[in-house]
């Protein structure tokens, strides 16, 4: 009975749609199943006795199979993204998860994975795993960062740079906003395509949200990224054909290299997103490098736009008028008032007209800051004996 339920038990796991390997605490491979085999190309009797790290790509570094170990110990399991190698020796992106496994006296540990590389969006394994995104088929915003992760753990190794792009489909919006999103669905999809063409063997992309995509680019010079964000700004330049109807946008990019602008996945793409807006302010449709100052002189305007927003929401008595007179010039008399609007914030102090009235315009505030000018006008000209006439100016 018990021969029995041990044929069952590897027919079972034989069949089953991921590869499994199951390793002694030392650690050793005691079995693997058939789709262990048939992702990794390694037979049975190549790699049972051997240590799992005979599949190890050497792209990560000591301290992230540290974390991994850690974690398998204090929570019991752990999951996310390797990369390790083929027989063949063509190093592929996997999805492990590592937990152990107690039988009778003994402990092993059991690893199940599924090789991420080739696979779509319409995948039956995807199910359980959000790490796609069903419209454009690409990787999402999380396995993008595990990616990046991967990437960064690799060059720590070898030195080599790369750069991540930050990619914003300008006037998007606009698209969904006259034709449906529906109709906007369609265009994303092809705008990845476009993003896709430009891109090379061993690059990687993902739409991180929305109109958002970023990239990972392998560098052999300094010069290659420059064509690489040329051709993306550029592969924008046509229209978007969806239904024999054209569509018009423009991409604004960001880049940031590794390890000049930071050796950690999180401020590498932060940076890119910084350029990328840089590339916005700079009138969209082209591309920018990361570079300190313009991303601390982007940061000073995020932030001015942000708290723009709330003073028009939460505290208009920040906002004030001064007027200046306007005269007669033949005979000299007071002929009127130009009115002037004034930004006065807690942390940022008098703001100048000239920092917050672009960024009004930008948010589609600039109804509301005059509604607010006009206010300060009628409230302060309420009890005036003589009427002039006012002109209102947001400068």
């Amino acid at each position: 009975m018990q021969a029995l339920q041990q044929q069952d038990f590897r027919a079972l796991v034989d069949s089953h749609p991921k590869a499994i390997m199951l390793a002694t605490t030392e650690p050793r491979i005691l079995y693997v199943n058939e789709k262990f085999r048939s992702v990794t190309g390694y037979q049975s009797d190549e790699v049972l006795g051997q240590p799992p790290s005979v599949l190890s790509s050497g792209f990560h570094s000591p301290k992230f199979y540290q974390g991994m170990w850690k974690a398998i110990g204090q929570k019991g399991r752990w999951e996310g993204l390797v990369w390790n190698r083929r027989k063949n020796g063509e190093t592929y992106p996997q999805w492990l998860t590592i937990y152990p496994v107690g039988r009778a006296s003994q402990q092993f540990y059991a690893g199940v994975f599924m090789d991420v590389s080739e696979m779509t969006a319409d995948d039956e394994h995807l199910a359980s795993l959000a790490y796609y995104d069903p419209l454009t088929e690409l990787p999402n915003r999380s396995l993008f960062q595990e990616f990046l992760k991967a990437r960064v753990s690799k060059r720590e190794q070898d030195g080599q740079a790369f750069a991540v792009l930050y990619i914003d489909l300008d006037f998007f919006k606009s698209v969904n906003d006259l034709h449906g999103h529906e109709c906007g669905d369609r265009v994303l999809q092809q705008a990845a395509l476009c993003i896709q063409s430009v891109l090379r063997r061993g690059d990687v992309v993902a739409r991180l949200s929305g109109d958002e995509f970023a990239a990972i680019i392998e560098l052999q010079s300094e010069d290659e990224l420059d064509c690489v964000c040329q051709r993306m700004v550029q592969s924008f330049k046509g229209p978007v054909v969806v239904d024999h109807r054209e569509y018009f946008l423009s991409a604004s990019v960001g880049a940031a290299v590794y390890p000049d602008h930071g050796r950690q996945a999180s401020d590498l793409l932060q940076h890119a997103d910084r350029a990328m807006y840089t590339a916005k302010l700079a009138g969209r449709g082209c591309f920018r490098m990361y570079d300190a100052i313009d991303t601390e002189q982007g940061r000073r305007a995020e932030e001015l736009s942000e708290a723009l927003v709330v003073s028009l929401k939460t505290a208009p008595e920040e906002f004030s008028v001064v007027y200046q007179p306007q005269y007669h010039l033949a005979t000299g008399e007071m002929a009127g008032l130009e009115a002037l609007l004034r930004w006065t914030h807690p942390e940022f102090g008098t703001v100048s007209p000239a920092d917050f009235v672009p960024i009004a315009e930008q948010r589609g505030h600039i109804h509301e800051l005059t509604e607010h000018l006009v206010r300060c006008i009628e409230s302060d000209l309420s009890d005036f004996p003589v009427h002039f006439c006012v002109v209102c100016a947001l400068r």
